[in-house]
């Protein structure tokens, strides 16, 4: 066990911080708050060679006796460790996982997605995806327990910031929280989400496991924006060999038009909420993947893309043209992957820009009555598209 050299343990207004120094300061490192725990960790890690005399320690200093309050402190003990090893404040062999954590690999968007550290009902959302995990990965994230530890970092640049997202973006690194999720404190990427650290609140259970299901979702959709796929807010469906997404405003009726699909016509349905836009030998697909909102609709496999159609409630059925840059904005208002900068913004629409060139992108006013389906239908059969 041992402390990383460059830090110094100060109390200002009775708070706790650990200090950078020297050249410490000169890698931009930050001060960083400590709690009760952690500041006595620190005083004391110099003293012991393993985690086992730490304990001791902690026992003795607050007279911990009956097995509980023993055991309560031997989690603070790792929870601390931990977060010291993830900021590179120390060096220490690290317990084996808990008993209701694991680790998996799945294979999404054409990336094999490494998953450390992740509550055993986090690998039940995503056991249709799951591959060999003896593959080489392109993406890691590992999740780690976490007791709240919080950095004050040097005027980071503030990209997103409203009541349900926090993207703050650091020389090295983006810090991504969630204010209104009980559970994870906070998440890091680098390499736009090739690598990412999680950090949550105990118990590992199924309620985290949902938590983590939709901020992997942000991270993925990060990394495949790298790749030039987007995820674009829409239902789909399979007809005759190809995809074709309906997308709109909440309320259109993209759910219930893909289900009149399939109940008149026995057409697949693919995914309920969100598709992913990619591309195999420059031809536009889309590639199955498990974000599925409430619908639980989701296939894993990829299809040739067809067309993108935005609807829009009506009281008849029609087709209205769309000027090339109604139909830019059209699918942009509906992507979810991020445009937090100039650049990824820039990148969003150079992806719609080549879409456009391949496939219809059409507006359908339309009912949510089954002659909606039976109209758009048509249309495709004769390529009615305007």
């Amino acid at each position: 066990m041992k402390q990383t050299d460059g830090f110094c343990l100060k109390y200002i207004d009775g708070i706790p911080y650990l200090l950078p120094f020297g050249q410490r300061i000169a890698e931009h490192r930050r001060s960083i708050q400590l709690n009760e725990t952690s500041a006595f960790v620190w005083e004391h890690l110099p003293e012991a060679s393993t985690w086992e005399e730490l304990h001791t320690r902690m026992c003795s200093h607050w007279e911990a006796s009956v097995p509980g309050e023993i055991e309560e402190l031997k989690q603070d003990l790792f929870l601390t460790l931990q977060q010291f090893q993830a900021f590179g404040l120390c060096e220490w062999e690290e317990p084996k996982a808990e008993s209701s954590s694991t680790c998996f690999s799945c294979f999404i968007g054409g990336a094999v997605i490494r998953i450390e550290g992740a509550p055993i009902a986090l690998s039940r959302l995503l056991a249709d995806f799951m591959t060999d995990e003896g593959k080489e990965f392109d993406m890691q994230i590992r999740i780690f327990p976490s007791n709240g530890l919080s950095t004050s970092s040097i005027n980071p640049e503030i990209l997103i910031e409203d009541s349900e997202l926090r993207i703050l973006q650091h020389q090295h690194y983006q810090r991504i929280q969630f204010p209104n999720f009980k559970q994870i404190v906070e998440v890091r990427t680098c390499f736009h989400g090739a690598k990412s650290e999680i950090y949550c609140l105990p118990p590992f259970d199924e309620s985290l496991a949902n938590e983590l299901f939709q901020a992997i979702r942000l991270i993925f959709s990060q990394f495949m924006q790298t790749r030039g796929k987007l995820l674009l807010h829409s239902a789909s469906l399979l007809y005759e060999g190809k995809a074709w997404l309906f997308s709109g405003s909440s309320g259109t009726g993209k759910s219930t038009h893909t289900n009149l699909w399939h109940s008149l016509f026995g057409t697949k349905r693919l995914n309920g909420d969100l598709n992913l836009l990619a591309w195999e030998e420059n031809t536009p697909v889309i590639q199955g993947i498990p974000w599925c909102g409430t619908s639980q609709i989701c296939d894993k496999g990829s299809y040739p893309l067809g067309g993108i159609v935005l609807l829009k409630q009506d009281k008849d059925n029609f087709l209205t043209p769309l000027t090339h840059a109604e139909q830019v904005l059209g699918i942009w208002q509906r992507i979810i992957s991020p445009s937090d900068s100039e650049d990824s913004l820039c990148q969003n629409l150079d992806v719609i820009e080549k879409l456009l060139s391949h496939i219809p992108v059409v507006c359908l006013h339309c009912t949510k009555e089954p002659q909606a389906a039976i109209y758009m239908k048509e249309q495709i059969d004769k390529h009615h598209f305007i």
